[in-house]
């Protein structure tokens, strides 16, 4: 291009293109390596407790709260995926629709916040008005981070008292309610609070910087509602809004056994037919590996350069090679890119980190497959599976409780029923180990698990 030949304006506009363009290169390798690293320590938080969840020294209280950990970690992940979704400046107000069950929803969001509002001596309650079946149609990730952003505020500005979550269904909407008993806003800025970087008051105790109403306020405009406020100073606040939903008694709930059937290797049935190589220069990433394949009673080996992959290359056996991309350097990478052109027959996977589009799409020329980290023992199972002949034996994802009436001690029925009654998880648990017997511990434990306290009530009161 010739610049002697432009004007002024079009100068002064190719220099703007051209800054808004370093900006965002910028932006993007700011989001890349932020990224990278907070999966890696995630791999770091998840692996570990996939590893302690294994135990079977552990308490079921233990085991709880793990789940809670690796629970939270995965929607941590969607989290910096939507930041990066955002950081790509493509606008994305795409809604994304699928089924799921409100009651399961609503019970994992309650979960997830019933330990954080514990540690502040707040009390959490969870009011679901509508039917158990209920199956509701809207972007699951979307309605997810309105009642995180606003559970999230309630929290940060409530020192005593309470948080309700409350659901009802009327006229063919869905009304959902998180009220709290925290310090209120002044009425005069209820319309300035769901700004971005507002906040109740500059000289509140609270750390932050108010985004969250604002990112909850655009997701709900998303999903063709609007975010009402009533309050008082001093008593607290209520934030609601609604959801479209139509009654259908056809409607169901497609699962994702119903589209891709995942299964959990528990053990290998008969001699091993294929060979595992793990690299890493990462401790934590091998401890982790080398945990996993022990659980299974899976044979490997451990590479310590990756120099010496080639001596590792057997063309006689079922090979799946897994190499963390943690320090891995370029020459490296082509390496691995060579390797595979020539053993072709050999399934080189990808434990990475990195999951921009460019990093993936150089991984995806280098590697048979990927994992992105933080990633499940499952996601290490269906590799095998696919890419292996050997027969596995599975864990039974369905197990069968056996029909008998429950035995409960009279002095704590009531107590068991009542706590049910407040969804309060913590207090449900410790009287139900109170129980003697063991078939009765197990069964209401098992509905424990999945928050089902309206399950819990009714098999008492049968």
């Amino acid at each position: 291009m010739n610049y002697l030949n432009l004007t002024k304006n079009e100068l002064i506009t190719i220099i703007e293109r051209q800054k808004e363009q370093k900006n965002d290169q910028s932006r993007d390798l700011f989001i890349s390596n932020i990224s990278h690293d907070i999966r890696t320590l995630l791999n770091a938080i998840y692996g570990n407790a996939q590893i302690l969840n294994n135990s079977i020294s552990l308490s079921e209280n233990h085991k709880t709260s793990i789940n809670k950990i690796m629970d939270a970690s995965s929607h941590l992940i969607d989290l910096i995926n939507d930041i990066i979704d955002i950081s790509k400046n493509s606008g994305d107000d795409k809604v994304v629709l699928c089924e799921f069950n409100l009651k399961d929803f609503l019970n994992n969001i309650f979960s997830i916040f019933e330990s954080i509002v514990t540690s502040k001596k707040i009390t959490l309650y969870l009011e679901n008005n509508c039917e158990k079946s209920t199956v509701i149609k809207c972007d699951k990730n979307k309605l997810f981070y309105i009642f995180l952003n606003l559970l999230s505020n309630a929290v940060k500005f409530t020192q005593k008292g309470s948080i309700t979550i409350n659901a009802t269904y009327d006229n063919d909407q869905i009304y959902f309610e998180i009220t709290d008993t925290g310090i209120g806003i002044k009425e005069n800025l209820i319309s300035e609070i769901v700004k971005n970087y507002i906040q109740v008051s500059s000289i509140n105790k609270s750390k932050g910087t108010g985004l969250g109403l604002g990112i909850a306020v655009e997701n709900i405009k998303l999903l063709g509602s609007e975010l009402e406020i009533s309050s008082t100073c001093g008593e607290g606040s209520t934030f609601s809004f609604s959801i479209k939903h139509i009654k259908n008694p056809k409607a169901f709930l497609t699962t994702k056994d119903d589209i891709f059937s995942i299964k959990e290797i528990k053990t290998i049935i008969g001699k091993q037919d294929f060979e595992v190589v793990v690299y890493s220069k990462d401790e934590d990433q091998l401890v982790i590996m080398k945990n996993y394949f022990a659980s299974k009673n899976i044979i490997y080996k451990v590479l310590s350069d990756l120099k010496d992959i080639e001596s590792f290359i057997d063309l006689k056996a079922n090979q799946i090679v897994f190499i963390d991309t943690i320090n891995i350097i370029t020459n490296e990478l082509e390496k691995v890119h060579e390797l595979k052109k020539r053993f072709d027959k050999v399934v080189w996977v990808a434990l990475t980190a990195s999951v921009m589009s460019n990093d993936l799409n150089i991984t995806n020329k280098t590697f048979t497959t990927y994992i992105v980290k933080p990633y499940s023992f499952i996601d290490i199972d269906q590799v095998l599976i696919l890419f292996t002949k050997q027969q596995f034996e599975y864990s039974d994802f369905k197990e069968i409780i056996e029909s008998k009436n429950l035995i409960i001690e009279d002095n704590i029925k009531q107590d068991i029923i009542n706590q049910s009654k407040l969804c309060h998880y913590e207090n449900t648990f410790n009287l139900i180990e109170l129980i003697d017997d063991k078939s009765t511990k197990y069964r209401l434990n098992k509905l424990l698990e999945n928050y089902d306290f309206d399950e819990i009530i009714m098999e008492i009161n049968k």
